[in-house]
């Protein structure tokens, strides 16, 4: 698993468009209609939130799965949390690791989009 995350990682770092954080994190989606891959994304991240609150008690990797199945899963007020962490500059730290890591790889830094009435 760890082999498979840190290439699954490596291969979003190399392969993103700089403006990845700009078209899909803070993207505003109104009324998507029905697709097929948006159902069973939502329904992966249901399911491992389930798992993840069991895990919290059982063995295994509660919190992170957790945190991976709420980030899959599509909710109201989901874009407000991600402005939220975005204006407190929790994003920031992280893209800038990754940055550090694209300049390795010979691309174009990630680019956060502005947000009304940051800090």
């Amino acid at each position: 698993m760890v082999v498979l995350s840190l290439g699954a990682m490596v291969t979003f770092v190399y392969t993103a468009s700089a403006n990845f954080f700009c078209e899909h994190v803070f993207k505003e989606t109104g009324n998507p209609g029905v697709n097929p891959l948006r159902i069973v994304k939502n329904l992966l991240g249901w399911c491992l939130v389930v798992a993840g609150i069991a895990m919290l008690v059982l063995p295994g990797q509660g919190l992170l799965t957790l945190l991976v199945g709420v980030g899959l899963c599509d909710f109201p007020g989901k874009s407000a949390c991600n402005h939220w962490l975005l204006k407190k500059g929790y994003y920031h730290r992280a893209v800038h690791w990754l940055n550090r890591i694209r300049i390795k790889l010979d691309k174009p830094d990630f680019v956060l989009p502005d947000v009304p009435g940051d800090q």
